[in-house]
C-alpha cells in the first residue's frame, strides 16, 4: 500500500512539473500582451496569434473586423506604449496604382518605441481564413467563412496589427 501511494505521489509530482514546465516556456511574449490591450474602435477583435521562426523576435498578429468605409488607422487604433503615424504607399508604386491604394493590402500606419518595438496596421481586401500561429505548429482561424464574404463584398473592414521585435534587442 506504501508503495502505491508513493508511486502515485511521484506519479502527480512528473504530471505537474511537465505542466509547469510547458506552461513556463509558452507564457505570452510581450508582442502578444499588447496585441491583447490594443484596441480598434468600432471593431471586434476576430483573433490574436502568436508567430516564431525561433531565430528571431517572437510577434503578434491581431485581427479586427468592422464595418465599411476603411476608417483613418490614426483615429481608431490604440496600441499601449507604441504611437502609430501614418505610412505613404511604397514609392515604387505607379501613379496609377497609388489610385487604388484604398483597396491594396500594404500597411497604412507604423508606430515604433526606442527598443525597437513596434506594430503596423493594414487593411486587408482578401483574407485568408486560418493563419499559422506559434512556429507553425498549429492553424487558427482569424476569420469567418461568413465574415470573408462580408470583407469580399464591401460590407466589412478587415484589419491586421501586427507587433514584433518587444522585449529583444
Amino acid at each position: 500500500m506504501l508503495c502505491m501511494i508513493v508511486f502515485l505521489v511521484l506519479g502527480g509530482l512528473v504530471t505537474y512539473g511537465i505542466h509547469w514546465f510547458q506552461s513556463w516556456r509558452h507564457q505570452p511574449t510581450e508582442a502578444r500582451r499588447l496585441a491583447e490591450a490594443a484596441s480598434v474602435v468600432g471593431f471586434v477583435r476576430t483573433a490574436i496569434i502568436d508567430v516564431s521562426d525561433g531565430d528571431n523576435p517572437p510577434h503578434a498578429t491581431a485581427f479586427f473586423i468592422g464595418p465599411a468605409p476603411k476608417p483613418d488607422a490614426l483615429a481608431v487604433v490604440s496600441v499601449p506604449t507604441i504611437k502609430l503615424s501614418p505610412l505613404e504607399p511604397p514609392p515604387y508604386m505607379s501613379e496609377l496604382e497609388k489610385k487604388k491604394y484604398d483597396d491594396s493590402d500594404f500597411a497604412v500606419a507604423y508606430g515604433k518605441r526606442p527598443d525597437g518595438c513596434g506594430a503596423g496596421v493594414a487593411f486587408i481586401s482578401n483574407p485568408k481564413q486560418w493563419e499559422y500561429s506559434l512556429r507553425g505548429q498549429h492553424m487558427i482561424e482569424v476569420i469567418s467563412p461568413e465574415q470573408i464574404e462580408s470583407v469580399r463584398r464591401g460590407a466589412s473592414v478587415f484589419m491586421e496589427l501586427a507587433i514584433g521585435n518587444c522585449g529583444w534587442q
